[in-house]
């Protein structure tokens, strides 16, 4: 299909009748249900397409915003919503009914005429909470009530209050009934051992959890929120330096030794030339994910300017006996207390570098930023993340390791986005530079747990 101008597309789910409790055998259809509508967004408009046995076009017919680009869309409450968010406001929608117009206006404390002119830029969805970043580097929570399927408008205080522009930012929600991240402000995995959490799908009956707020701010620095609350975390000091291995920096004292090893390593791989433009770098765009499996354990992903991504792993760190009593602020002027960086940071968190094919390096373009990173759970029963651009590929996880494949077939890939209906069971809707739309399946019969793709092929021998 020709779709001159495609900006991004976005499948959603809708199904006008949830109930909160699910029985064993509704769990099981979740990851079988089908797709409802196709968005498409175009240079200055957006189409809405049905997703049934054809792909119909219903823009005329539905109460989505289509008088401008789409910024985001996704689901809220458990699939009975669908959000839209475009540049200055977004839409809850039942099905193809608006139920809430929500308009984006500047924060209370911002004034002058910059503020007004502030838009959308990222858009983040753990359900039931939306984080946008903002053209003006200040961020908004979109916070859902599964009540009344209604969303309200916040400006986290903790980022208000701080002045510092905000340069990426992204939602990280840690599922099941046990989170990964829960464990590291204590130590009591040590002797209880790190359980596993069940994953359920995507606004499935198991979706229970913590959800984390990560924020990139113009400076290089990172920090990890809890949300709603936005109580700082986990913090990192010159993050786009590319460290080999990085830790919370309130806990720096406690493990000076280490720490200085780590400096020195970082350094070595961060090269000459990264530590001449490391105050230019900044981070672009953001992801955060952890995919089920057997032990399985959070990746952080960062674009920085230059197109260099950063792909960390998570892991719990069993320091000395003195390290969990150590939990004094780096600088005396900190005004947290002892007993509330115990309770709340996570102090037992660390990440290491995981080195990402240099194939997937592309210089980021000056202009409006797009999402490169699509995170998807089941494509032909893998699990992963696509990246767009003019290099795109697929990074695909295998026993907690990536595989890089890069896709060479199109070209420059400029929107992506996961499909499951009744002629493309879990399939996936990719649109090249030239404006060209393709519904695809990938390949049966192939493994992509090496480091290039292999299929068996089957042939005969006459004799």
């Amino acid at each position: 299909v020709e779709l001159p101008g495609c900006k991004g597309i976005w499948t959603v789910y809708h199904k006008s009748s949830r109930g909160h409790n699910a029985d064993s055998s509704r769990m099981a259809a979740y990851d079988d249900e089908y797709h409802a509508y196709l968005i498409i967004s175009l240079e200055a408009r957006t189409m809405v397409l049905e997703t049934a046995d054809l792909l119909t076009e219903v823009t005329e017919s539905v109460d989505y915003f289509v008088q401008g680009r789409t910024i985001a869309a996704g689901n809220l409450f458990g699939r009975r919503r669908v959000i839209q968010v475009f540049e200055r406001g977004a839409r809850i929608l039942d099905g193809s009914y608006m139920t809430q117009d929500l308009s984006f206006g500047p924060s209370n404390s911002e004034s002058g005429s910059g503020s007004e002119n502030s838009t959308v830029l990222s858009v983040s969805i753990a359900d039931p909470y939306v984080l946008l970043g903002m053209s003006d580097g200040s961020i908004r929570l979109l916070v859902g009530d599964p009540s009344t399927c209604t969303v309200s408008v916040q400006t986290p205080a903790a980022i208000e209050s701080s002045k510092k522009p905000v340069s990426s930012c992204t939602l990280y929600h840690d599922k099941g009934p046990e989170p990964w991240l829960r464990k590291t402000s204590t130590d009591a995995w040590l002797s209880t051992g790190v359980g596993e959490a069940i994953d359920g799908a995507d606004g499935g009956p198991l979706d229970q959890g913590d959800i984390y707020s990560v924020v990139c701010y113009e400076s290089g620095a990172l920090e990890i929120f809890d949300v709603p609350n936005f109580n700082c975390v986990f913090t990192v000091d010159k993050f786009v330096s590319g460290r080999t291995h990085i830790v919370d920096t309130y806990m720096r004292e406690a493990l000076k030794d280490s720490e200085t090893e780590i400096n020195s390593s970082s350094e070595e791989g961060t090269g000459q030339g990264r530590k001449e433009n490391i105050h230019s770098m900044k981070v672009v765009e953001l992801a955060m994910q952890r995919w089920s499996a057997h032990h399985s354990r959070p990746f952080l992903f960062a674009i920085l300017t230059d197109g260099t991504i950063l792909c960390y792993q998570a892991y719990l760190f069993e320091g000395p006996e003195n390290t969990s009593k150590s939990d004094d602020p780096v600088s005396t002027s900190r005004s947290l207390s002892v007993s509330n960086v115990s309770a709340s940071r996570l102090r037992n968190l660390r990440f290491s570098r995981t080195p990402l094919d240099a194939y997937t390096r592309e210089e980021t373009p000056h202009g409006a930023p797009c999402q490169r990173i699509t995170i998807f759970k089941n494509i032909s029963g893998h699990q992963g993340f696509f990246l767009s651009g003019s290099r795109p590929c697929w990074c695909m996880v295998f026993r907690e390791r990536l595989r890089v494949h890069p896709q060479l077939c199109d070209g420059s890939i400029v929107a992506f986005t996961v499909l499951h209906n009744v002629n493309c069971n879990h399939g996936f809707i990719y649109v090249t530079s030239q404006g060209i739309l393709k519904i695809c399946q990938l390949p049966s019969g192939s493994t992509y747990d090496n480091y290039w793709p292999v299929q068996k092929v089957v042939f005969f021998l006459y004799f």
